[in-house]
């Protein structure tokens, strides 16, 4: 679990991250991207109904999404707001192609440190 510092959860904060954001699609989720001004690196995950009805398998979604940010978390730069959302698709897949999804996503977005 993420230190609560890096949690994202003001509603004004996801506003501004879906009105300024880039968006990057994968089979699994869609990653919006913005900047902030606070130097810190800040993380949502969102799981909706459109997952699954079942809210156990909605929380095992979000969870593995969870723990796969969690993995590339240190080599992510400062400065950023970030929001996976889970697509339908994710039910399917298991931890290591959603590890590999997030680490392409994130280096897509250029968010990964250059050492990595």
């Amino acid at each position: 679990m993420l230190p609560k510092i890096n949690r994202l959860r003001k509603k004004q904060d996801f506003d501004r991250v879906f009105k300024k954001s880039i968006t990057i699609k994968s089979g699994y989720f869609i990653l919006k991207v913005a900047k902030n001004d606070l130097g810190i690196k800040r993380v949502a995950f969102i799981t909706s109904q459109k997952v699954s009805k079942k809210a156990v398998i909605r929380n095992q979604a979000r969870r593995r999404l969870s723990a796969a940010a969690s993995l590339e978390f240190k080599n992510i730069k400062e400065g950023v707001d970030m929001v996976f959302i889970a697509l339908p698709q994710i039910k399917e897949a298991n931890s290591q192609e959603i590890n590999k999804e997030v680490f392409l996503a994130l280096n897509k977005a250029k968010l990964l440190s250059k050492n990595v």
